[in-house]
């Protein structure tokens, strides 16, 4: 039976703001957008956008260029005539929400600098004499390209890769935050099932949050125990499900139609149900993409074939997936211990 959605008030209000940098001026002054709200933002996130958000401000960066109100009208408009063209396109809502918040920002450094090769070069250029992370200014380039490439205009910069290593989590760590979802006693504790399985089936599928949320009730087969992912670029997958899965999923899915998605909530609500429970455990650095590297160096530990994994994780390129091979100190030990002794 779904169960109606209710938001856990659990630290709601030592919760940052985010979501401003559109209306942000480059003299300091942060000003609403008439047709925006402040968003509370997930309390462990530090999302790489509102951090330029706020070290802009903080910066209060003078600007030496006049203002010429027409052309920055006329930048306005073409971004934002671009972003609504994205929405028609095979695009998630989180990419094209990402992308908007980082054309937003450069549209108010822009004044009336027209939208160009070089006024995109010297934004990104500013970004890193102002000691921005490489992820922050790579994040600002791949919004940017693609603007300009629907103007016509081949933006390239070639970027070193910086491989970050996911962190680690053990399996002591993910029971200790399901048994939280055990502990709930409030008004709302009957979405325990709903919570325990949302945790389940991230550490016992590897998922991505966006694949999570998109599982209809067809996607589910109770009696080979498989589960249908919708991926990225709509492309699909086939994965086993646990079989300790197999009783909370049939007693959770009673009633549920064939087209009905099993989790009916918004990807910032799945979020804030991880981190909560996750909090709660006295875990500060875990959420929802936590668990796909869970998922994934649980089997490398366990020695299940690297090509397996990029099957199950649905990477298209088994670069993505080999970065789980370095993140087990245990792994590197025993390929270590595999030497032969040379002697002295």
């Amino acid at each position: 039976m779904k169960m109606p959605e209710q938001t856990i008030e659990q630290d709601r209000s030592s919760r940052p703001i985010s979501r401003v940098l559109g209306t942000l001026d480059l003299d300091g002054t942060i000003v609403p957008d008439k047709t925006s709200t402040l968003v509370p933002a997930p309390p462990a996130r530090k999302h790489v956008i509102r951090t330029v958000a706020t070290r802009l401000a903080t910066a209060r960066v003078k600007s030496n260029v006049g203002s010429n109100p027409l052309v920055e009208a006329e930048s306005t408009v073409t971004i934002e005539s671009y972003l609504k063209s994205l929405e028609s396109q095979d695009i998630q809502l989180l990419t094209i929400e990402k992308y908007r918040q980082c054309l937003k920002t450069f549209s108010r450094w822009l004044k009336d600098r027209e939208i160009s090769e070089q006024s995109a070069r010297e934004f990104l250029g500013y970004l890193r004499e102002q000691n921005f992370a490489r992820s922050t200014i790579h994040s600002y380039y791949h919004a940017l390209r693609p603007l300009l490439f629907s103007l016509g205009v081949n933006l390239k910069i070639k970027y070193r890769r910086h491989q970050k290593l996911p962190r680690y989590h053990t399996v002591d760590q993910v029971k200790a935050v399901l048994s939280e979802v055990g502990k709930r006693s409030d008004n709302w504790s009957q979405l325990g099932d709903r919570d325990w399985l949302i945790i389940a089936m991230l550490a016992y599928t590897g998922i991505r949050r966006g694949e999570l949320l998109e599982i209809k009730r067809s996607d589910v087969d109770l009696v080979n125990m498989m589960l249908t992912i919708h991926g990225k670029g709509d492309n699909q997958r086939t994965v086993p499900l646990f079989q300790e899965l197999r009783i909370p999923l049939t007693k959770y899915l009673e009633g549920f139609h064939l087209q009905d998605k099993i989790f009916p909530i918004k990807s910032r609500r799945c979020w804030t149900i991880v981190t909560n429970y996750a909090h709660a455990a006295g875990i500060s650095d875990l959420h929802p993409h936590s668990f796909r590297h869970f998922f994934a160096t649980q089997l490398v530990e366990r020695g299940v074939p690297i090509n397996n994994i990029k099957e199950l994780l649905g990477h298209a390129d088994i670069g993505s997936t080999a970065i789980y091979l370095d993140a087990l100190p245990s792994h590197l030990r025993s390929a270590i211990s595999a030497l032969p002794d040379l002697g002295k």
